[in-house]
């Protein structure tokens, strides 16, 4: 089967300015993600690597890489652009026969990622018909609730511990895969099903703000690369 690996990095952020390119360990942001992607490459030679991308460094990074680069336009590069914007968008421009059976969405905020997360998650979608996206997700454990009108409403009893509560999950952002099929038509993309795969006691960051940085060198410095890519 044919598999595309998708790299989105835009140029702009509104919390973190210019993250994708932002040096971590003298390395731009988004070089720790196309590295992964050649990795990958290397084990599984049926993989294409493609960098969706607005920025002009980002561009120059990925092909001195050797990374094929399809450049992203203005409408579906600012911060409300959906995701399924930016996929059907390179899909047009590489998929004409429809030769690619799944996309894999590797986001470069989100570096963090064992290299064997990607077949498993093919071969899930391959074994559970019903659902045509997968998405990494980590636990939360937390204790959280509303305000309403300056009054606190937790979601748990008072008595609950945090290591009493059972699966609450958010996405991780370091993988989400698709099926190729129908994904053009967005009114069925909407209703389709989402196989949930977690990952569990692993260690994952996803930069929303600075502080998200220190938090990933620590993570990097803990981190084999060897054990990561097993």
């Amino acid at each position: 089967m044919s598999v595309l690996v998708l790299i989105p990095a835009r140029a702009g952020s509104q919390r973190v300015k210019n993250k994708n390119i932002r040096l971590v360990k003298k390395k731009p942001l988004v070089c720790w993600t196309i590295e992964y992607a050649k990795k990958l490459k290397e084990i599984y030679s049926n993989l294409n690597i493609v960098v969706s991308t607005d920025c002009p460094r980002t561009k120059k990074i990925s092909k001195l890489s050797k990374i094929y680069v399809i450049e992203r336009p203005k409408d579906i590069s600012g911060n409300k652009a959906s995701m399924h914007s930016v996929i059907s968008h390179v899909l047009k421009k590489i998929d004409a026969m429809n030769k690619i059976k799944y996309v894999v969405l590797l986001q470069p905020t989100s570096p963090i990622r064992k290299i064997n997360w990607v077949l498993k998650g093919i071969k899930i979608l391959n074994r559970n018909p019903k659902f045509e996206n997968l998405i990494h997700l980590t636990k939360l454990n937390k204790y959280i609730g509303k305000l309403k009108k300056n009054e606190w409403k937790p979601e748990f009893s008072t008595n609950t511990r945090s290591q009493d509560i059972l699966n609450q999950l958010e996405p991780s952002g370091c993988l989400f895969i698709y099926k190729r099929k129908n994904f053009d038509n967005k009114r069925k993309f909407d209703k389709r099903l989402t196989y949930g795969f977690v990952s569990n006691n692993f260690k994952t960051v996803n930069i929303d703000y600075e502080e998200d940085f220190v938090l990933l060198d620590y993570y990097i410095k803990k981190s084999s690369l060897k054990k990561l890519y097993k």
